[in-house]
């Protein structure tokens, strides 16, 4: 009985030194699965040393698009029927609006003048479409919320709601469509760009140094009514003002 005692000890302390070596030419477990962690370590430094020239290169390119962006001019003149008329996919917005009046019509100015402009973009096949409400309740005192439709032949569809100063612009090259607007922010103006993918416009967010962190908030489906990036800052002087204009 000792002496099988004995031998059930022996193999149990061979099959535990075989466990911790592995096999001959196998690298040891706890060696092994050090490895990934190494190259992910590794694969982050190499994303952190990069952040400089990643972030050069998305400045350039977003002062290309900024530099080649022409104004959008919105006009007044037609009324929410007019306009629904015209563009049933706003019937929603206006709807909306005219529940607001109803209701606080009696206690505040609720007036509403619509001003809209409508741009085509052949270099990427879509039509846009921006509407303002204009008046006390609709406008802040330096902004307005302009909503941006798209169309890239499926009809219109809601593409952006997004808070903006008098300025908008529209960008587009090979297929790409970007759209700048000066949000205000406590920290004062700053351009922000938007890419359409799609029929929704999303934040062109700058690199992220950490490699955990490269989604942009609209990429993680949060609030696309970002009113500053950091970083963001395009020289708002080089557009003119002006782009609102009511009839």
């Amino acid at each position: 009985m000792r002496l099988r005692a004995h031998f059930k000890k022996v193999a149990a302390a061979g099959l535990t030194a075989l466990s911790c070596a592995g096999a001959p030419g196998q690298v040891p477990l706890a060696q092994a699965s050090s490895a990934p962690v190494a190259r992910q370590s590794a694969a982050a430094q190499d994303h952190i040393k990069s952040h400089p020239a990643r972030l050069a290169a998305f400045a350039s390119a977003r002062m290309r698009h900024w530099r080649s962006a022409r104004t959008v001019v919105l006009s007044g003149g037609k009324s929410m029927a007019a306009l629904e008329m015209e563009y049933p996919v706003l019937q929603g917005l206006f709807d909306e609006t005219r529940a607001w009046q109803k209701r606080l019509g009696g206690t505040l100015d609720m007036s509403a003048a619509p001003l809209t402009a409508e741009v085509d973009v052949p270099e990427a096949g879509a039509r846009l479409l921006f509407v303002s409400l204009q008046g006390p309740f609709f406008c802040g005192a330096q902004y307005c919320e302009t909503h941006v439709y798209a169309d890239t032949g499926a009809g219109w569809k809601n593409a952006l709601d997004v808070l903006t100063g008098d300025d908008v612009y529209v960008s587009a090259a090979k297929g790409r469509v970007s759209l700048f607007a000066a949000p205000y922010s406590e920290d004062g103006p700053a351009a922000v760009e938007w890419i359409l993918r799609g029929d929704v416009f999303v934040e062109n967010a700058p690199p992220q140094e950490d490699p955990r962190s490269t989604a942009s908030p609209a990429a993680r489906g949060e609030n696309r009514r970002s009113v500053n990036v950091p970083g963001s800052a395009l020289p708002s002087s080089s557009k003119g003002n002006g782009a609102r204009t009511s009839s």
